[in-house]
């Protein structure tokens, strides 16, 4: 086959498409690969003028390009990706199945997942690596240049559609970190103001233009011949691992698809009040001599750091100045540095820290949910987001929110939310993995009968760790800090970064670190004798017991143990969550966060829910048992300690 052998057929907006999807049938043999693939107008599943600009299937040889607003072009596709006959194939499925569902091409998302071969999920179980080939994306174009060679013409066509877009003086192709709401502001009011679609490429080129037709044909050719590449091969490899990887992806665009309400009131009136106390502190400042200018991006007038830093010397608190990752000297105006200058009398330290935490809100959160003008919020979702394999989401991302910002999201009428959590399932994990018998024992051995309050915390890793730093006096806030710099070092911060995150002191957040070594030392014996020469004699790749495969930068050896326990906490979390569908728990799940479950179920069942979550998700890993911590936390999404006690299993 050649690039000359191609035939793409474009389908006019008044043509009838059942000739050109006969030419496409007879390219193909039962049980080969046909591809789908979509184009948009490049906004936001939350937005309700998110819509498919072009429909394109086809097989190594034909495409076939059709009219997503001609409802018999939607029927032509219709039939043709739901005839069993075929194989389906698509790069980064997820983001083509929720609009194909959305236009009524599926009948469900799972509808659209079933017969379908996801090459980007076939490229992350191959290489592991994060989004990247070595040091190039796996998008499609680069993917079918490594995995196809001459034959991939993906990549050719878009740096043609690069140049219309030259031509046009518009954003979105090839545009990096470029999306479509960079300059979509929201005033105090709530009002927002401009329209995603202007200036945007993806929005305004017309269908029948030549370069485009020729990317839309060119992405289902190269997505069928990299289908045909790579789906014996990684099959073969690991086939219960690419079903297992399918399943949570298709799970994960069920999630995006169903979204979370949004309290537009509630986000409106945070909004606006984090904005009056935002403009406040500008005012505060300003009568300090700070300078404010406005940012092009955001419309926001943000202060100038040179002038808050000589603000708070002319209090007579000295502030230093360091070089910053681009060799450049900075004043050091960090969260930790802020609490030291506020404590040695600075108005001014605190008066910024309190309009960065305003700002923050607005820009980060309140903004973000307003200005799709959705009524949900449909994040998407992605199922092996990081190089551990742990779920992520983004615009917007809904796993990092603070627990002032959580309550704009809500239940349904009738609904109420619930939270399931993994408990300690890090060093539950790692007590496993290590076979370290201090931390096996708290996790196996049975707590005595009417066991004391202090027997009880005994068993808790994070007491232990916070005791050995303050002593027998240690507090449950002292408990939570000693808890939040080790998983943040489980994760890979680094101490500054962690210490400064909670406002303790780098030397407080290393002897927390240095207490959960001292405390738990198997853990650096095992990785030193087990792992670090495996990765220095250059292995650094090895098999989880799931099945999955991971591999590490050599020159990052440290992480290792991290990576491992991480690897195995995602995959337990997606057994927790093919049990929870098994259960009939489907349709109930909103969002995967971290090692926790959101879902939200009707208020009259929430107590049985609760038992039989729990009951789904509890497991155990190499006799270590992982346990679950459930949740009512009412209509709103609200900070779950407060609330309900762990159900107990029926």
């Amino acid at each position: 086959m050649t690039k000359n052998t191609r035939t793409v057929l474009f389908v006019r907006d008044d043509e009838n498409p059942t000739e050109a999807m006969k030419t496409l049938r007879a390219s193909l043999i039962p049980g080969e690969f046909a591809a789908f693939d979509i184009e948009t107008n490049a906004l936001h599943p939350s937005d309700p003028r998110d819509a498919v600009t072009s429909i394109q299937i086809g097989s190594a040889t034909v495409a076939v390009l059709l009219n997503p607003n001609n409802t018999a072009h939607i029927a032509a596709a219709r039939e043709f990706l739901n005839d069993p006959v075929y194989r389906l194939t698509a790069h980064n499925a997820g983001f083509d199945i929720l609009r194909l569902t959305r236009l009524g091409v599926f009948d469900t998302v799972k509808a659209g997942w079933e017969r379908t071969s996801d090459t980007f999920i076939l490229l992350m179980l191959l290489v592991q690596r994060n989004g990247k080939f070595g040091n190039a994306p796996l998008d499609l174009k680069t993917a079918t240049s490594v995995w196809c060679g001459a034959d991939a013409v993906s990549k050719d066509a878009k740096e043609a559609l690069v140049k219309v877009q030259k031509e046009m003086g518009t954003k979105g192709i090839g545009g990096g970190s470029w999306n479509a709401y960079e300059n979509i502001t929201v005033d105090e009011h709530g009002v927002v103001h401009g329209d995603p679609r202007e200036g945007n490429t993806w929005a305004q080129l017309p269908r029948d233009l030549p370069e485009f037709i020729n990317y839309c044909a060119a992405d289902v050719f190269d997505s069928a011949q990299l289908a045909a590449t790579l789906d014996p091969m990684v099959r073969e490899l690991w086939p219960e691992r690419v079903e297992a990887e399918h399943h949570i992806s298709r799970m994960c665009c069920e999630m995006t698809h169903r979204g979370v309400k949004l309290d537009r009131g509630h986000t409106l009136a945070q909004h606006s009040e984090a904005c009056t106390v935002r403009a406040e502190r500008q005012r505060s400042l300003e009568a300090y001599n700070v300078t404010f200018a406005q940012a092009k991006s955001s419309g926001v007038f943000t202060p100038s750091r040179e002038s808050v830093a000589e603000a708070i010397r002319a209090e007579g608190i000295d502030v230093p100045r360091k070089l910053d990752g681009n060799g450049k000297m900075q004043d050091v105006l960090d969260k930790k540095a802020l609490k030291k200058y506020k404590a040695e009398g600075s108005v001014v330290a605190q008066l910024f820290r309190e309009w960065t935490l305003a700002n923050r809100d607005v820009v980060t959160y309140y903004n973000h949910y307003l200005r799709t003008t959705g009524e949900r919020v449909h994040a998407e979702i992605a199922a092996s987001e990081a190089v551990t394999g742990r779920m992520a989401s983004k615009s917007p991302n809904l796993q990092n929110v603070p627990e002032t910002v959580k309550p704009c999201l809500v239940a349904d009428d009738g609904f109420v939310l619930i939270s399931a959590d993994f408990s300690s399932v890090e060093m539950r994990v790692a007590a496993a993995v290590t076979g370290d018998k201090r931390l096996t024992w708290m996790y196996t051995e049975p707590l005595p009968e009417n066991a004391t309050e202090r027997e009880e915390r005994e068993r808790d890793p994070y007491w232990l760790i916070a005791w050995r730093v303050w002593g027998p006096d240690a507090t449950v806030d002292d408990r939570k800090l000693a808890k939040i710099i080790v998983l943040g070092s489980m994760y890979g911060g680094g101490t500054e970064a962690l210490s400064a995150n909670v406002d303790i002191s780098p030397d407080l957040g290393q002897q927390i670190l240095n207490g959960y070594r001292a405390e738990f030392p198997q853990l650096k014996l095992w990785f030193d004798r087990m792992m670090k020469p495996r990765i220095e004699a250059g292995r650094p790749f090895w098999m989880l017991d799931s099945g999955r495969f991971q591999s590490i930068d050599p020159t990052r050896a440290w992480a290792g143990l991290n990576m491992m326990i991480q690897g195995l906490a995602r995959d337990l979390l997606l057994g927790a969550m093919f049990r929870l569908e098994a259960a009939g728990f489907s349709d109930a799940m909103l969002l995967p966060v971290h090692d926790e479950v959101l879902f939200q179920v009707p208020a009259a069942e929430a107590d049985a829910a609760c038992a039989s979550i729990q009951k789904s998700m509890q497991t155990s890993y190499n006799d270590v048992p992982i346990e679950v911590e459930v949740k009512v936390l009412g209509t709103a999404w609200t900070e779950k300690t407060a609330l309900a006690k762990p159900a107990t299993a029926a």
